[in-house]
């Protein structure tokens, strides 16, 4: 199985090698028979879409799961960043870290944003976007900005799928297509949909 860091690093972990609530979190809600958004571009959206996920996760589970196109918007906790300049990025180094810790000479922090700052890949997903031929968006309760304003760069036309058992209102946006359902059955229903 595909660590938490890259593959062929020999301080990736697996998920066996997490605590076992951990295991047993993701178990339970990533079954591995679950149609996953990696499947989805494997099996059928390579065939006519360039699958870009955007994600506000930090971990690396779509990923591990096998999508190769994955936009993390609040960073990843599998790297480092220096405090000085926040493009030089360090796979994180898993034993012997302290907040003293330097790597080639600079001070370094987690790889993540934190409460009150920028978000800085929040352009890229932007421009992402702005081509999209169809977004799906799955489980949000759109409260989080500036995440959940993306959707205003989906081109007019281009349909949005939005995946929640808890769908929140979305009266600024009345094209939305919502599919009540977890993300598992959502997904399933969409490729029904999006084959016909």
């Amino acid at each position: 199985m595909q660590g938490l860091a890259k593959a062929d690093d020999d301080r990736a972990i697996t998920v066996d090698q997490l605590p076992q609530k951990a295991q047993e979190f993701i178990q339970k809600y990533f079954p591995k028979n679950e149609i996953s958004l990696a499947k989805m571009e494997k099996d059928f959206w390579e065939k006519k879409y360039e699958v870009v996920v955007i994600t506000q996760n930090v971990d690396t589970l779509h990923e591990q799961a096998g999508s190769t196109n994955v936009i993390h918007l609040h960073g990843n906790l599998n790297e480092v960043r220096t405090v000085d300049d926040d493009n030089l990025i360090f796979t994180y180094p898993y034993e012997g870290i302290t907040p003293n810790t330097e790597i080639e000479g600079h001070k370094i922090r987690p790889h993540i944003v934190l409460f009150g700052e920028d978000v800085p890949m929040i352009g890229i997903a932007a421009e992402e976007l702005t081509d999209a031929d169809i977004c799906v968006v799955v489980g949000t309760s759109f409260n989080v900005y500036p995440a959940a304003g993306l959707i205003q760069y989906v081109p007019y036309g281009s349909p949005i799928y939005y995946i929640d058992p808890n769908p929140a209102p979305t009266p600024e946006y009345p094209d939305i297509k919502v599919i009540k359902a977890t993300a598992t059955e959502g997904m399933k229903q969409l490729i029904k949909i999006l084959e016909k």
